[in-house]
């Protein structure tokens, strides 16, 4: 390998981790956005529910050009990182992981309890500086049914009577806070 080839190595690597970081943050602030006017439209105690945080995704939808359902992809994304997934935010955000490996972590491990993913995490992490999306999706799978078997038969079952494929938005927020 010349040095030039070395160089550009060192210049794609670092252009990958920077557009990481980006991603990143372009993904929790959709999260915070989301967030936030979730917070505002429920004005908690009257009964009174205005807009549940869709008036915010449809804007972002618009900013980024992109489908509502891609914003709302995002901005869950985001608020999942910030409640459940505190070491792949931080990952994330140094452009250690891309956005592909960032999905692959928080989808699969939808419906685990706080102190399950306390133990996981790491170990998911590790996976996740060397596999690829869907590898590393059968490997969450193994760790977790090793981790919590109970509580993956729990998740197949709900994914088997189709509750963990809603498209809705609030849904899919709920199930966050889980």
């Amino acid at each position: 390998m010349t040095a030039v080839d070395v160089a550009l190595l060192a210049e794609i690597n670092d252009s990958s981790r920077a557009e990481n970081r980006a991603a990143a943050r372009k993904v929790l602030a959709a999260g915070a956005l989301w967030d936030a006017s979730i917070e505002r439209d429920v004005e908690l105690g009257s009964g009174k529910i205005a807009d549940c945080g869709n008036a915010a995704i449809a804007e972002l939808a618009v900013r980024l050009g992109c489908s509502k359902a891609i914003a709302e992809s995002w901005a869950a994304l985001g608020v999942d990182l910030r409640l459940r997934l505190p070491r792949t935010r931080a990952a994330f955000e140094a452009g250690d992981l891309d956005l592909a490996r960032v999905r692959a972590i928080s989808r699969e491990t939808t419906g685990l309890s706080v102190a399950t993913l306390a133990v996981l995490e790491p170990h998911l992490l590790a996976s996740a500086r060397h596999l690829s999306p869907g590898p590393l999706a059968t490997e969450i799978e193994r760790l977790a049914l090793a981790c919590a078997p109970a509580e993956v038969a729990e998740q197949r079952e709900t994914r088997r009577r189709g509750s963990a494929g809603s498209s809705n938005g609030v849904v899919a927020a709920a199930r966050l806070w889980r």
